[in-house]
C-alpha cells in the first residue's frame, strides 16, 4: 500500500509512522485511493459518520444550491433558514418523545461539552448552584477537548494531558460480556445500575448534576448495555434530581437500526449530544438536544440568555446539508434498512467467523457491529497492548480492500482490541457479502 510523500508536505498527520492512503474520490460505497486501490467502505468514512454513502446527488447538489445564497451568518447575531428547518426535522422525525429543542455546533466534542454546559445552568436556573459533579463510566469516550477527555474514561487517551482535567467519577461500564458471569442480563443490569445509585449517594446527591453514557460504547468495541440498564438508570437520575446525558454521537440517526440508540433502551433522556450521522460526513455537523426539564429551566432565566455559541454554530451550510441527509434518510426508509441490513450482516459475520479461535464476540446493533478480537477465545484473554492486534487486524483489511475501524481498550482501557464495522445503511447484501469475505480472508491471513 504506497502513500504520498509526508516529509513533502506541512501537513500534519495523527500519526507519523503510519501508511496513510491518499483518498482522491468516492462514490457510493467505495473509497478510491491515488495509487488506483478501491476499498470497499465499512466504516462509512471511518468512524462512522458517512451514513447514506459517499456521491449522493440529492446532497450535492443542497451544498451546491445553498453555497449560492448563504454560506455564512453567526448565530450570536443572526438567524438563518436552514437551521430552523433541520431543528425541527430533528425534533419531529428523529428524537425521543418529548424532546424540545437544538441547537447546532460543528463536533461530537462540542456537543458533549454543551450537554454539559447546558445541564449546569439547567441546575442553576433551578436554585440548585452546589449540582456541579459529573459521573461517567470508564472505557466510555466522549471527545477530544481537554473537557470531555477529563470526564470521560477512555485510559489510553487520558494519560498526557491528566494534569490539565477538572475531577470527575466514573463507575464501572456496563460490559455484560466480561462482568455479568452467572447472571441473565436483566441481573447484571441491575448491578451495574447499581454502581450509579452508589456513585451519586457517596458524592452527594446535592452535588451531582449529571450521568453521561453512550448507549452502545463505540470505543469498547460497539459495547451495548444489557436489557433493563437504561430503564434503571433513568429511575436513579429521576430519583435524585441528576440530569441523564446520552452521548449519541456515533449511535444517532438510525446508525443501531432505530433513530438513536437509547430507543432500543425506550428511555427519553434530559440531553442528547448527537453528531457524525446528522450531515452524512458532507459537512462538519453536530447538535445538542435538550429535552423538557432543561428547557424549562432555560426559560426561568429573565435575560433570555441560554448558550455561548462557536463560530460555525448553526452555520447555514451545513445545516442545509444536514437537512438534505435527514431526509434522504426519511424519503428512502433508511433506519430500518438499517435495521434489516444489521440483522443480515450480524448473521453472515456469525456464520463466518462464529468459530474463529481469536473471535471473542461479535456484538452490536444495525449496522454498529463489532469483532472483539481476544488471545483465547475459552478465557475471553486480551492481546497485550503492545501487540496492537487491532491495527494489524485493520491493516490485513486494508491490504483487501476492506475499510473498517480499529479500537483499543475495549478490555479495561488499555488492552482489548476490536474491528467496527459500520457500513453505509444505502449498502446492498452483495456488498454486505463482500465485507464478509474480505474481512474473513484477512484475518485467515494474519500471525495471531
Amino acid at each position: 500500500m504506497s502513500s504520498p510523500n509526508l516529509s513533502a508536505s506541512r501537513f500534519l498527520p495523527m500519526n507519523r509512522h503510519q501508511d496513510y492512503p491518499l483518498i482522491v474520490r468516492a462514490a457510493g460505497r467505495r473509497l478510491y485511493a491515488s495509487d488506483g486501490r478501491e476499498y470497499l467502505d465499512g466504516a462509512s468514512g471511518g468512524v462512522g459518520a458517512a451514513n447514506i454513502g459517499h456521491g449522493v446527488p440529492e446532497v450535492l447538489e443542497a451544498i451546491a444550491e445553498q453555497s449560492r445564497s448563504l454560506c455564512h451568518a453567526n448565530a450570536s447575531l443572526f438567524l438563518n433558514q436552514p437551521a430552523l428547518e433541520l431543528a425541527d426535522l430533528v425534533i419531529e422525525h428523529f428524537a425521543p418523545p418529548h424532546m424540545e429543542r437544538v441547537y447546532f455546533v460543528s463536533t461530537g466534542t462540542e456537543a458533549n461539552e454543551l450537554c454539559i454546559k447546558l445541564a449546569r445552568v439547567c441546575h442553576l436556573n433551578r436554585g440548585e448552584p452546589l449540582r456541579h459533579k459529573i459521573i461517567t463510566r470508564w472505557g466510555g469516550y466522549h471527545g477530544s477537548s481537554l473537557a470531555t477527555l477529563g470526564y470521560a474514561g477512555r485510559s489510553s487517551r487520558r494519560r498526557q494531558f491528566d494534569p490539565y482535567y477538572f475531577p470527575a467519577t466514573r463507575i464501572a461500564p456496563a460490559y455484560y460480556l466480561r462482568h455479568g458471569a452467572g447472571l441473565d442480563e436483566e441481573e447484571y443490569a441491575a448491578v451495574a445500575a447499581a454502581a450509579l445509585d452508589d456513585a451519586i449517594v457517596r458524592e452527594g446527591p446535592e452535588t451531582v448534576s449529571c450521568f453521561v453514557a453512550e448507549p452502545l460504547v463505540n470505543t469498547m468495541g460497539a459495547c451495548p448495555a444489557p436489557a433493563g440498564y437504561f430503564q434503571r438508570v433513568r429511575e436513579i437520575c429521576d430519583r435524585y434530581g441528576v440530569l441523564l446525558v446520552c452521548d449519541e454521537v456515533v449511535t444517532g440517526f438510525g446508525r443501531t437500526g432505530c433513530n438513536f440508540g437509547i430507543d432500543h433502551w425506550q428511555v427519553s433522556p434530559d440531553l442528547m449530544a448527537c453528531g457524525k450521522g446528522i450531515s452524512g460526513g458532507y459537512t462538519p455537523l453536530a447538535c445538542a438536544i435538550a429535552g423538557p426539564t432543561v428547557w424549562e429551566a432555560l426559560e426561568r432565566d429573565p435575560s433570555g440568555a441560554t448558550v455561548v455559541g462557536h463560530t460555525h454554530a448553526a452555520n447555514p451550510l451545513s445545516a442545509a446539508t444536514g437537512r438534505a441527509v435527514l431526509r434522504y434518510i426519511l424519503d428512502h426508509d433508511l433506519v430500518r434498512r438499517s435495521a434489516e441490513l444489521g440483522r443480515e450482516l450480524l448473521g453472515r459475520l456469525q456464520e463466518a467467523l462464529g468459530d474463529h479461535p481469536h473471535v471473542g464476540d461479535i456484538r452490536g446493533k444495525g449496522l454498529h457491529l463489532a469483532l472483539e478480537l481476544v488471545a483465547d477465545r475459552d478465557t475471553l484473554a486480551p492481546y497485550p497492548a503492545e501487540c496492537n492486534m487491532a491495527q494489524r487486524a485493520y491493516q490485513a483489511c486494508m491490504e483487501n480492500g476492506l475499510n473498517l475501524c480499529p479500537v483499543h481498550g475495549d478490555s479495561d482501557g488499555l488492552r482489548g482490541d476490536s474491528l467496527i464495522i459500520k457500513p453505509p445503511f444505502t449498502s446492498t447484501s452483495a456488498e454486505l457479502e463482500e465485507l464478509v469475505d474480505r474481512l474473513a480472508r484477512a484475518l485467515g491471513g494474519l500471525d495471531w
